[in-house]
């Protein structure tokens, strides 16, 4: 945990979002996730923009860390514009990007989740997303568990 408080403070400290930023990751105990710190950064950060980029400011967006008994869960979680049913299966897809957001005029050109998918499964992980349109996404991330040495 002490890595992503790192994280976060270097890359989004200066984001005009920030403040919106809330994290609830167990401080007292050391999870370990056995990947490249830079690549799971990364895939971390698209998850960020997207929470971002379809909420408005002011609106939380939250990052969950949690130690389950054979996984280590990171969830991403925005109250944005949510994600149409018929859209969920297709989001990892490279370069997918909904109708919807297109006739927005909200940037980007589809790449970020499928970035993301692929640094986490290399790590042996799993991303999936749920949500409601109108009502935000939770995007979810699952690495295996590894025991840390000195720890229970």
């Amino acid at each position: 945990t002490r890595w992503l408080s790192d994280h976060l403070a270097g890359v989004w400290s200066g984001h005009p979002r920030f403040a919106d930023l809330r994290v609830e990751a167990p401080l007292e105990e050391s999870i370990m996730i056995v990947a490249q710190p830079t690549l799971l950064g990364h895939a971390l950060d698209n998850l960020l923009d997207n929470a971002f980029k379809y909420s408005v400011s002011g609106s939380p967006v939250c990052i969950e860390v949690v130690r389950g008994p054979d996984a280590v869960v990171i969830a991403v979680e925005d109250r944005g514009r949510g994600i149409a049913a018929e859209d969920m299966d297709r989001v990892f897809d490279p370069f997918f990007r909904a109708g919807e957001v297109k006739q927005a005029g909200i940037g980007g050109v589809g790449l970020g989740l499928a970035v993301t998918a692929r640094i986490v499964t290399a790590f042996g992980g799993s991303v999936g997303v749920k949500g409601r349109p109108g009502g935000g996404s939770r995007f979810v991330v699952r690495f295996p568990c590894h025991p840390v040495r000195g720890n229970p």
